[in-house]
């Protein structure tokens, strides 16, 4: 099978209000649910239920060892980014694509290849 190994490039937490705060992750690629699962422990380790190196050792452990998934809402993915020369472009099927003609951007839908997500 392919590998489950991932490389976060970037994990920034912010707090934007007393009740919000917003984690920005970026990737090679990411695993199902290992956004919510990740933002899930940062909120324990937040919370005083986890310690920082309790939350540090879920790197080598089995992903659900790391509790509770956050909840999907809230969840926007930002950016899909892929190599220069992965995709053949031109080769595309374009008459697939559902483009709305009042907007600048896609309609969004779902993707296994995200690389940027916000919680």
């Amino acid at each position: 099978g392919r590998s489950t190994l991932r490389t976060l490039l970037r994990c920034e937490v912010r707090r934007c209000s007393p009740h919000r705060i917003e984690v920005w992750m970026e990737a090679d690629a990411f695993l199902p649910h290992q956004v919510r699962r990740t933002v899930g422990a940062l909120e324990r380790v937040g919370s005083g239920r986890l310690t920082p190196a309790a939350f540090a050792r879920l790197v080598e452990a089995p992903p659900a060892s790391a509790g509770p998934a956050a909840p999907p809402q809230g969840l926007t993915l930002i950016a899909v980014r892929y190599p220069s020369g992965l995709l053949d472009w031109d080769a595309l099927d374009t008459e697939t694509v559902d483009w709305d003609d009042n907007e600048d951007v896609p309609p969004q839908r779902e993707s296994d290849g995200a690389t940027m997500a916000r919680d």
